[in-house]
């Protein structure tokens, strides 16, 4: 900022207490006087680029003129000028104190004596504006016009306009133009509006603060003289209260600007949907201050960002398909298909090419859900997921649709299938949206199909009301016999029984339960493998990550730059759960061979749940019958009533053990029950061989795992008892 010289600031008393106005056109020629021509910019706030500051002081030389070293100069130190009285706060040292124009003061360019005069206002309290510019096409070498005047003044000149000029009426008023309109009984009438001949203007227009008009004379203008803008006006003068506070004057428009380093600093964090009120919060740990001291207002950045909004929108979906097509050429195994209708872009599917590696391993089950509408389009965002060996969820695909129809969704697993060399998922969970089953139906025939018990009970809640509240004895019927049935005989004749107990076989929801029950009861899918949930949570909760990262007002094309960043921090975890397998060591909960054994195995995930089922198997009691070559364990926990009585079958000859509770082929886990069994008969160490799943480490995935062991030669395996 420019700074002032003691010597120009003790000027004499007579010249800073007087008002002094010159004609704009006493600096003209004759000819420039006779072309030029006035622009009136009522209005228009004063918003100029700000000049370079500078730091050198003015210095007076032998003839009595001021020398500047940035880009004010003084024509004369004996030009009538005017100063009023800076505003001096506490915290503000006098080095900060602004140029005071005069009468005579000279500037290299325009847009410096715009910067001064507006420094000047905002240290004195006051907005400013242009009001008049006047061009002149004489002496101009490219035929155009140049700008020889520009004057500044106070936002609050000129006087307020007539509150009912030429009979108008304040908008949204009530008016009535029937003056013979019956007014009595009007509370036995329709209200005043409504009547015949009433008119009421109802249209949904801002409401906006108007600046006060105080007929107010402060002023600046500059002429343009010999290459130079000179000071030819000058009023000090106010009418009416200046704005002393700092921390309000900053809200005047004229002294709000937003740097451009500033500018891509917000840019950056806007592509994060970092909220504006944590940009100002960062903005202002940026400058070392707090937000209150920026040069602009929160105001000021939610326009900058509406701007950046509508630049994008108008390019949303070209710029998408144009990073995607930038991906596919840096990396071929990056995938990526659009659905096209009339020429316009219907639908996106993508997928990056590490995902793609890694499918046939995590293929065995996965989770596809619609239920998050991500952008502006409302078009559905539909992730389809897995788990990997971590029992994280991993994304396996991701679509953008225009619809939930049997089409889109059969086009979505079609693109699916192609990026994934055709290789059909073992097992799929969705909600129970009708037009996704009947695209699994056709393009993963043979896939097992499960619908998301959750939404089930959701909709049944919904639909059965009370019958399903707390302590309600048919609730206690109804998930007693979903969730407590081991096999498809047991829990049909348990329905059966309560239908017929409690009087609701004429239910319509229950009707409909029974009929689709091969969809979503858990007996039906005791040996499909569906680890650890029989809910699609892991979609739906890749959903709600989704929305701390993105609103629902945002573009396609922001909405993809935060699902690469969430691919990123997913893969980032998976590194660091890497890295705490092969550099760490887990603590045992006994002293187990078996649970040393499987801590070696398992990550880390896995093994924490393996230490709970050991853990728990400690709390059951057995007993056993010899059966030929068979022996059969009878499994019954010692800390509860009435306990539920597990089997366990042991083959000595061909070395298997299998478990009525189906825990294994359902999670790929041992159940307590066979641990049990195994630190009872001695068994010293199981050799894992895992084929294809979560368990074992990265060169070891096993969802359908065999376990051998050596010295027992236990084989762990799926076989149901007679």
């Amino acid at each position: 900022m420019l700074s002032i010289n003691a010597s120009i600031v003790l000027l004499s008393a007579s010249k800073m207490l007087q008002n002094v106005a010159v004609e704009p056109s006493i600096f003209l020629d004759d000819d420039m006087q006779n072309v030029a021509h006035e622009e009136e910019d009522d209005g228009i706030d004063l918003n100029g680029t700000p000049g370079n500051d500078s730091d050198d002081s003015l210095q007076l030389n032998t003839d009595g003129v001021a020398l500047n070293h940035g880009n004010a100069r003084v024509a004369s130190d004996n030009a009538n000028g005017n100063a009023a009285t800076l505003v001096n706060e506490p915290d503000e040292d006098i080095s900060s104190q602004p140029v005071v124009p005069f009468l005579g003061m000279v500037f290299d360019n325009v847009e410096e004596a715009q910067r001064v005069y507006n420094e000047y206002a905002s240290k004195m309290g006051f907005g400013t504006r242009i009001v008049t510019s006047k061009h002149s096409w004489k002496n101009s070498l490219e035929q155009k016009r140049i700008l020889i005047y520009r004057a500044f003044e106070c936002v609050h000149s000129r006087k307020n306009p007539s509150k009912n000029v030429g009979g108008s009426i304040s908008d949204g008023a009530a008016t009535n133009q029937c003056e013979d309109v019956d007014m009595s009984y009007s509370s036995n009438k329709k209200s005043a509006s409504k009547q015949a001949g009433i008119y009421m203007d109802v249209s949904d227009k801002r409401k906006r603060n108007r600046l006060e008009r105080c007929d107010c004379k402060a002023r600046m203008g500059v002429n343009l003289k010999h290459g130079s803008w000179v000071v030819t006006v000058f009023e000090a003068d106010h009418t009416h209260q200046l704005i002393l506070q700092r921390g309000r004057r900053r809200f005047c428009r004229s002294h709000r600007k937003i740097p451009d380093a500033d500018m891509q600093y917000i840019t950056s964090l806007h592509y994060r949907n970092i909220s504006t009120a944590n940009m100002m919060g960062l903005l202002g740990d940026a400058w070392c201050c707090d937000p209150r001291s920026l040069p602009y207002v929160k105001t000021d950045v939610t326009n900058a960002r509406a701007k950046l909004r509508r630049g994008l929108s108008e390019r949303d979906l070209e710029l998408t398909i144009e990073y995607f097509e930038r991906r596919q050429v840096e990396n071929p195994n990056f995938f990526f298909s659009k659905l096209e209708e009339d020429g316009a872009v219907r639908a996106l599917f993508w997928v990056d090419g590490r995902t793609r590696a890694l499918y046939p391993k995590y293929k065995d089950c996965v989770f596809f859900d619609t239920t998050f509408y991500t952008n502006r389009y409302n078009l559905p965002f539909a992730p389809i997921v897995g788990i990997n060996n971590h029992t994280h969820t991993v994304c396996l695909g991701c679509a953008l649709l225009p619809d939930e129809t049997i089409k889109t969704f059969k086009w979505v697993f079609q693109q699916w299938m192609l990026a994934m060399n055709n290789e059909h998922p073992l097992n799929i969970m969705t909600d129970q949206d009708q037009a996704m089953a009947k695209a699994i139906s056709m393009v993963f025939p043979d896939s097992t199909h499960r619908c998301c018990k959750w939404h089930v009970f959701r909709v049944a809640r919904t639909k059965l009301g009370k019958m399903l509240g707390k302590d309600e004895p048919f609730a206690e019927a109804f998930y007693g016999c979903i969730n407590d049935s081991d096999t498809v005989e047991e829990f049909e004749e348990r329905w059966k029984q309560m239908v017929e107990l409690f009087g609701v076989a004429d239910k319509k929801n229950l009707k409909n339960m029974w009929d689709n029950r091969e969809m979503w009861a858990p007996v039906y899918f005791r040996n499909k493998f569906f680890p650890f949930t029989g809910t699609t949570g892991r979609s739906e909760g890749l959903n709600s990550y989704f929305k701390t990262l993105n609103h629902h007002g945002d573009s396609v094309w922001t909405f993809v730059q935060q699902f690469e960043l969430c691919q990123e921090l997913m893969l980032d975890r998976e590194d660091n759960d890497g890295f705490i397998n092969e550099a760490t060591r887990p603590p045992l909960w006994g002293n187990y061979n078996i649970e040393k054994q499987a801590a070696d195995f398992y990550t880390r995930e896995v093994f924490s749940k393996f230490q709970k089922l050991l853990a728990k198997s400690t709390g059951y009691g057995l007993q056993y019958q010899l059966q030929g070559n068979v022996i059969w364990f009878r499994i019954v926990a010692n800390y509860c009533v009435n306990p539920k009585v597990y089997t366990v079958r042991v083959a000595p000859k061909d070395q298997t053990y299998m478990c009525t509770c189906n825990m294994f082929e359902m999670c790929g886990l041992i159940c307590p029950h066979i641990i049990r069994v195994m630190v009872s008969v001695g068994v010293a160490a199981i050799k894992a061989r895992a084929t294809d799943g979560v368990a074992g480490d990265e060169e070891a995935h096993g969802h359908a795992e065999n376990a051998q062991a050596s010295g027992g030669q236990v084989q762990v395996s799926a076989i149901r008892p007679p």
